[in-house]
């Protein structure tokens, strides 16, 4: 009777493993977009994709028909297309007097304005030089969102790029984070 309390205790622990795999994964995606969120707000970016009124390239207000958010909201939700394993992270950025504030961060979970899914290579090379061959690579890969919008915006792409490199810890490491 032992016996068999020890094998189910095993088999039951053995499948709350199994179906832990999948939720053990989001912790590096959800740091990763926690730095980045941190470090979105600390960079130029909030200025620079601000409403037009305030300064900026009015990125903050653009409507991509990606999915439908309030005003003023843009779920950016990208991750590493060179590695299905790894999880997706999202951001949060909202129109705050007038800058691109990031509000939120995490794993993705099913809702975006804009979608890019660079091989992990292209990070950092996207972070050194952001042009019409990452643009073209980008959209080749899947990318969601406005193409004139991305496209006026390419300097502010090459920004977060740099931004995502420098925070990549786990999640950018060779050999897909899981």
């Amino acid at each position: 009777m032992l016996h068999n309390k020890i094998a189910h205790s095993l088999l039951l622990g053995s499948l709350l493993q199994l179906l832990a795999l999948p939720v053990l994964a989001a912790p590096v995606a959800e740091e990763f977009a926690a730095r980045l969120c941190t470090a979105w707000n600390a960079s130029p970016l909030p200025n620079s994709l601000a409403t037009k009124a305030a300064g900026g390239s009015g990125w903050i207000d653009v409507v991509t028909d990606v999915a439908e958010v309030p005003d003023g909201t843009q779920i950016i939700a990208s991750g590493r297309y060179d590695c299905a394993k790894t999880p997706e992270y999202a951001i949060q950025i909202e129109r705050k007097d007038g800058q691109a504030i990031c509000t939120g961060s995490g794993a993705y979970t099913g809702k975006r304005t804009w979608q890019f899914l660079p091989e992990t290579e292209d990070y950092a090379r996207y972070a050194a030089k952001f042009g019409i061959g990452a643009f073209l690579s980008l959209w080749s890969n899947g990318m969601k969102g406005s193409k004139t919008t991305a496209w006026s915006n390419s300097e502010h792409f090459q920004v977060f790029f740099q931004i995502a490199t420098r925070e990549g810890g786990d999640y950018l490491k060779p050999g897909c984070a899981r």
